[in-house]
């Protein structure tokens, strides 16, 4: 036997043959984004890859500063600048390499065919992840035309339902996307059209790490690039990052849900939940989410300090930050939800109403939600729809989900900062983008090892 044959060309020796389609859904920073219309400096590019590929690399070097204004994101409105616009890369190519020799999703592509998927059966639902699901859908329709992309496929397969594989804030789109299409398409949609969700390292209760990117800049990935990654670092310092992130209104869907209840408290007798008894006295020394010099501060307060910092600066571009309440919600649900409605084609799986909830009935309309008759929404607003914490899962019992991480390599779970006396004060400090810079402030971190992402309590 071949120990370098692909797994997909042994299952097909083996008798495994395609049935349900299949879409992907790649994560954040994963899919290549394209310009379409840009200002003088970016004459020639159209259509060339500002994001993904050497071809960004090659951007950023020559030009910093222009590829920097073409890929933030108005502060005002959450969408491009006027005259500007950058649009994801479509199809499989769209997010099969990040760049060259650093595969995403070719891997997975080459092993489905192995088996007799090809384009008729399988789908990159690629998208600007730079947004978040509701400007998404308001100025590319992305999630009308996913919903439309599922149903095509499930007609053409014979009735077979699709099998969605998200990975990283993929899978955070997919909870938003699941609760939207319940409220346009029909309380019943998930379950008729999905087969199942494989969520691939799916942060679906947040990432410490996005705190600190959105703090200070701070990005390990960049390090584990090589020579490509300290290119990057020495194009883009810190202070450049930071700016550029926070223009970036995704980015809110992956800071930590739950607060202190699933992070772990600051006092002794609360300490993080996601240790063993083993771990004990080492979960005493990560009981803060992020240290800065003499405060500690758990999920809630990190997250509170975070966006108090980004209200605190003077640059325009770091306002985008102070629209986050609007669009993200991190808390806990402090009831327990309401009991699912029956719907005509459910209702032999649901059985009655229990006594005691009041008669439940459902709404239809581009606003509607499930009610009964006197309380709030149960799905509840979109900005709750990317937490399973706030907003429950749809129905479909007849769903499989599952859930695929790694182990093995150290991942970020705490922060410390500490002041740096050789660089002023950050909102003092209002130096050009890509000029070389330090770092504002030392960051240091407690690793564990699980999948170089996602901690324990991430995974949910």
């Amino acid at each position: 036997e071949d120990a370098t044959e692909r797994p997909g060309s042994a299952l097909w020796k083996a008798g495994l043959r395609a049935k349900h389609p299949v879409v992907m859904v790649p994560g954040i920073v994963t899919t290549g984004l394209e310009l379409w219309a840009g200002e003088e400096c970016a004459s020639g590019y159209f259509r060339q890859r500002l994001w993904g590929t050497m071809s960004m690399v090659q951007k950023i070097m020559i030009n910093t500063r222009c590829w920097l204004k073409h890929m933030s994101l108005s502060p005002e409105t959450g969408l491009d600048p006027p005259d500007i616009k950058v649009r994801s890369a479509q199809g499989f190519e769209a997010a099969d390499y990040v760049v060259g020799g650093y595969y995403v999703w070719s891997k997975v592509i080459e092993n489905l065919a192995d088996i007799g998927y090809d384009p008729s059966s399988m789908h990159m639902a690629a998208y600007d992840w730079r947004l978040p699901a509701q400007l998404l859908e308001e100025r590319d329709g992305y999630l009308s035309h996913l919903a439309s992309t599922i149903e095509l496929l499930v007609e053409r397969s014979g009735g077979h339902k699709v099998v969605i594989v998200a990975h990283s804030m993929g899978g955070n789109f997919m909870l938003f996307f699941q609760q939207w299409v319940t409220q346009r398409r029909g309380p019943t949609w998930v379950n008729d059209h999905v087969h199942a969700l494989v969520k691939l390292a799916v942060p679906t209760l947040g990432v410490p790490k996005a705190l600190t990117a959105l703090l200070s800049g701070e990005s390990r990935d960049t390090a584990e690039l090589g020579m490509l990654g300290a290119l990057l670092d020495h194009h883009l310092p810190c202070r450049a990052r930071r700016r550029l992130f926070r223009t970036w209104g995704s980015t809110g869907s992956m800071l930590p849900k739950g607060g202190k209840i699933l992070w772990g408290a600051l006092d002794d007798n609360d300490p993080a939940p996601d240790f063993l008894a083993e771990e004990q006295e080492r979960a005493q020394a990560v009981k803060g989410m992020l240290y800065v010099e003499d405060r500690k501060l758990d999920a809630d307060e990190a997250i509170e300090f975070m966006l108090q910092h980004a209200a605190n600066e003077t640059l325009a571009s770091d306002g985008q930050l102070l629209k986050y309440r609007d669009w993200f919600s991190w808390g806990l649900r402090e009831a327990p939800f309401p009991h699912w409605p029956q719907a005509e084609s459910s209702s032999h799986l649901l059985g009655n109403t229990p006594s005691g909830t009041g008669s439940m009935h459902i709404e239809h309309g581009p606003r509607a939600g499930w009610t009964n008759g006197h309380g709030p929404s149960v799905v509840g607003e979109s900005k709750t729809w990317y937490n399973p914490l706030e907003s429950r899962l749809p129905w479909a019992p007849n769903m499989s989900i599952y859930a695929l991480y790694g182990v093995g390599k150290d991942t970020e779970r705490t922060y410390l900062y500490r002041r740096n006396p050789a660089l002023a004060d950050v909102e003092e400090e209002k130096e050009q983008p890509g000029e070389t810079e330090g770092h504002d402030d030392t960051v240091s971190k407690e690793d564990f090892a699980l999948d170089n992402t996602t901690p324990l309590r991430g995974r949910g």
